[in-house]
């Protein structure tokens, strides 16, 4: 099989290969000693520099020219940023070996710790990356359920209210019906009456 060699294996090598320089430093006190020298050299010379003027503080000649060498430095990162992206991409491949060396170099591998780690770190990070991604979908999945728990709450309270005003409204029309029913049943007596006592007038006028 062929192997891909990439932009973030190589920086990691660096990472690593930096840091065992900088550790055998320490080891040597002559070399830590002059370590320290230049640090402490850059450190009088940004000191040296002065404070940090704020924008806002500064004239508005100086603010402009400011801004220009800010959009300066802008494009000349975003330039080196798809430079970077753009060599990630390029895939080197390396010519796979007779199958009888196969084995000789898997040794070799495993014996490397620098080719181990660098394996290793590119594990976590999927491992990382995959972890991010299914916690974000459990929260999206989560605020689903509550949404629609939420939901359900209003469609039984709209179901409450709404039956309650149906039965409000045939109470109160069924009310007024026996109203109407008792009003007209009551002049229909007094009616009867005035026609009993007209009767009985005319009767008694007559005899």
């Amino acid at each position: 099989m062929n192997k891909k060699i990439t932009k973030s294996s190589l920086s990691e090598k660096k990472k690593l290969a930096k840091r065992r320089k900088y550790a055998e430093i320490k080891e040597d006190p002559e070399l830590y000693e002059r370590q320290r020298e230049k640090e402490k050299e850059w450190y009088r010379r940004k000191k040296a520099k002065g404070p940090v003027v704020g924008i806002n503080e500064k004239s508005p000649r100086d603010i402009r020219q400011q801004r220009k060498k800010w959009k300066k430095a802008s494009r000349r990162y975003r330039q080196k940023k798809k430079e970077e992206k753009l060599k990630e991409t390029t895939t080197v491949f390396i010519e796979c070996p007779e199958t009888n060396n196969v084995q000789k170099m898997e040794n070799n591998e495993e014996d490397d710790p620098l080719q181990s780690s660098v394996v290793n770190v590119k594990i976590r990070k999927i491992r990382y990356r995959q972890l991010i991604k299914r916690n974000i979908l459990l929260n999206e999945i989560k605020k689903l359920k509550n949404r629609n728990a939420v939901l359900r709450k209003k469609i039984s309270s709209l179901e409450v209210k709404l039956k309650e005003k149906v039965s409000n409204e045939d109470c109160t029309k069924f009310n007024e019906e026996l109203n109407t029913f008792k009003t007209r049943k009551v002049d229909r007596q007094i009616k009867g009456e005035r026609v009993k006592k007209f009767l009985h007038r005319m009767i008694v006028m007559h005899y």
